[in-house]
């Protein structure tokens, strides 16, 4: 399997798994529910974070509003995180520590089951 192959296998797990809290976590939605990264996905060291979750389910609405509100989403960030969870994954991003997608690929169908 090609490694683009396997991360796109890898974002349509991640996506099931951040979206199956079945509501979005900002306005409690239940409607067209998207994959939200906290970080943008180019930064591969939380594209797939489990713990700290890098995602959180947004409905469609949401998920648009703050992808053309950088500063806004930024604020939403440290509410929520809190500054130490969200430092935690500012470094974790910046490292760009790509995982072993193999093993992340059997991960995240674990945590589907």
């Amino acid at each position: 399997m090609t490694r683009k192959a396997l991360k796109a296998q890898c974002d349509r797990l991640y996506s099931l798994w951040v979206r199956s809290s079945g509501y979005c976590y900002l306005c409690g939605s239940i409607y067209r529910l998207q994959c939200a990264h906290l970080f943008s996905r180019r930064y591969h060291g939380t594209r797939w974070s489990i713990k700290p979750v890098g995602a959180w389910c947004l409905c469609a609405k949401c998920h648009v509003y703050y992808t053309w509100r950088p500063l806004e989403w930024d604020q939403i960030l440290r509410q929520h995180l809190g500054e130490r969870t969200y430092q935690t994954l500012r470094r974790k991003a910046l490292r760009g520590i790509v995982p072993d997608l193999a093993r992340l690929k059997v991960k995240l169908q674990g945590l589907l089951r």
